[in-house]
């Protein structure tokens, strides 16, 4: 047997047969969740509307925090964009996935505009627009001017 204090005053005494099964229904055994921090009795530890399971398993994700990344989107979020919830730039392209979101771009396309400049170089950079191919309309495309 194992006590595990739950709150102030609450403790839930776990027995053997117990660290087998999953008590809140989310998948994982009360061993797994013991293992990762999450409590046995929530399904969704972090409150990000993505259960500890789906997290550990299926995503990889922190279960315990709702900003795996720390990019300030939350993990459902990027997972419901296709963005990486572990990765605060899922395309390698030097801008943030909250930042892409803002700006419009697509945080798992690198060059969102398919004009062969990155988005970040294009934003932080070269000062062009990451979703016009032909940022200032006149008939040569953003990577010809920035590299002719």
């Amino acid at each position: 047997m194992r006590n595990l204090a739950i709150g102030i005053g609450v403790v839930v005494v776990i027995t053997a047969s117990m660290f087998v099964m999953s008590l809140d229904g989310d998948g994982l055994t009360v061993s797994e969740e013991l293992n990762h921090g999450t409590s046995p009795l929530k399904q969704d530890t972090d409150g990000d509307k993505l259960t500890d399971a789906a997290e550990v398993t299926a995503y990889r994700s922190s279960p315990t925090d709702t900003d795996t990344d720390g990019d300030d989107l939350n993990d459902k979020s990027e997972i419901q964009e296709d963005s990486d919830p572990t990765r605060a730039n899922s395309d390698a392209d030097a801008l943030r996935d909250y930042r892409e979101f803002s700006i419009g771009t697509d945080p798992t396309v690198a060059d969102t505009d398919g004009d062969g400049l990155l988005d970040g170089a294009e934003v932080q950079r070269y000062l062009t627009d990451p979703l016009e191919r032909d940022s200032d309309e006149d008939g040569v495309p953003d990577y010809t001017e920035v590299t002719g």
